[in-house]
């Protein structure tokens, strides 16, 4: 077995179900009391809706699951998607970026433009950001342990977000969404 995973064998052991103490010990993300919740939530529940205001930490903890995904369950695929390019290169995927490159597990993964992946497991082990502009663009996803990230859900339409839900069929597969409350009927909902 190559070096990196017996690196995240132990971080397996040790952070399976507690992504909290991952983000604090890993990355030196301190989350406020409602992050831990849905942190929590993400491990014990496979549909999670976070709806709040704006500048509250939303992305910092969407970018926080991201990296302890990665690194905390074996083979594991993270789609992350937002309405816009922008929101999602140029916010999320930058936060991803920003926490990673400060993070004690830094040396495991690679960020690049449109993905972040394990080391030596490009192919099967990763996080990718696409956005949500087509149903087809959230189909195809299939593994065991896969986490879909919709970050500003109430922009993402019905027929995207129902593509997201019919992809979830693994073991352990996640959604969650976070956004503005800005409709009033639909999945984010």
């Amino acid at each position: 077995m190559s070096k990196p995973y017996n690196v995240v064998t132990d971080l397996l052991d040790l952070y399976w179900d507690d992504p909290v103490a991952f983000a604090e010990d890993m990355m030196g993300f301190d989350p406020d009391d409602w992050q831990c919740d849905v942190m929590m939530d993400v491990t014990q529940f496979p549909r999670t809706s976070v709806r709040s205001g704006q500048g509250v930490g939303k992305t910092g903890l969407e970018a926080a699951l991201v990296i302890w995904f990665l690194c905390c369950r074996p083979n594991p695929k993270v789609v992350c998607t937002a309405p816009t390019k922008q929101q999602l290169h140029d916010v999320l995927w930058t936060e991803v970026s920003k926490w990673l490159e400060n993070s004690m597990v830094k040396n495991l993964l690679k960020w690049t433009k449109t993905k972040v992946y394990m080391i030596g497991h490009e192919q099967r082990w990763f996080a990718t950001a696409r956005t949500a502009n087509k149903p087809e663009n959230m189909q195809g996803f299939h593994e065991d342990y896969m986490l879909f990230i919709v970050d500003e859900a109430s922009g993402v339409s019905d027929p995207i977000m129902e593509a997201i839900l019919g992809t979830l069929s693994g073991a352990e597969n996640k959604l969650l969404m976070c956004g503005n409350p800005t409709r009033t009927s639909g999945v984010f909902l």
